[in-house]
């Protein structure tokens, strides 16, 4: 996975949101009680299984990062 794949729109500790860059796919993933979740998005995902996988990984290194999840 490339670090330049997506970008953080968003970080707080409520939620991380994530954009992929080049389809511009996004990622909303909750976090409740400093533990980390995924939440579906609206739309259908252009990625696919392996992408979404890719997205969360980012995500919860960044949330981990920002010391949002333990």
């Amino acid at each position: 996975m490339s670090q330049d794949q997506f970008v953080v729109e968003a970080a707080d500790e409520t939620l991380i949101r994530i954009c992929d860059l080049s389809t511009s796919a996004r990622f909303l993933f909750a976090i409740k009680d400093r533990k980390f979740d995924c939440v579906p998005g609206v739309k259908a995902n252009p990625l696919g299984f392996a992408g979404r996988n890719q997205a969360r990984s980012f995500a919860l290194e960044e949330a981990r990062k920002r010391g949002l999840i333990d």
